[in-house]
């Protein structure tokens, strides 16, 4: 997991080690559950835009829109392929606060996001 903001700097990483959360920062720690103050966990969605995708789909949508309507389908297709190119990538973040009063700000995937409050609950 990486770390992104907290009383251990704004890089580094954490990573579990068996019953141990290691936090390597710019602090380094380890911590048991039992150390874990609070724990949350926050879903973020981020809109981005496939390139590759839009380019495919003028390509495709452009074509066969040319063959029903000329210059027109070739504009239509690549509207078209712009607006379908939007994605969203969805991130998720994680705050915890230790007993000893350290905080820690994460960006795990969904599967050490969900360790993560496992471990907390510890």
């Amino acid at each position: 997991m990486k770390i992104i903001g907290g009383s251990f700097g704004a890089s580094g990483k954490a990573r579990f080690a068996g019953k141990y959360l290691e936090v390597l920062g710019e602090k380094q720690k380890d911590y048991q559950g039992s150390d874990v103050e609070s724990v949350t966990v926050r879903q973020e969605k981020e809109r981005q835009f496939g390139i590759f995708g839009a380019l495919i789909g003028t390509l495709l949508f452009g074509y066969i829109g040319s063959l029903f309507l000329g210059v027109i389908g070739w504009v239509a297709g690549l509207l078209f392929a712009i607006t379908g190119s939007f994605y969203h990538k969805r991130r998720y973040f994680a705050d915890l606060e230790f007993k000893d009063g350290l905080k820690l700000t994460l960006e795990p995937n969904d599967h050490e996001a969900k360790k993560l409050v496992k471990f907390a609950e510890t």
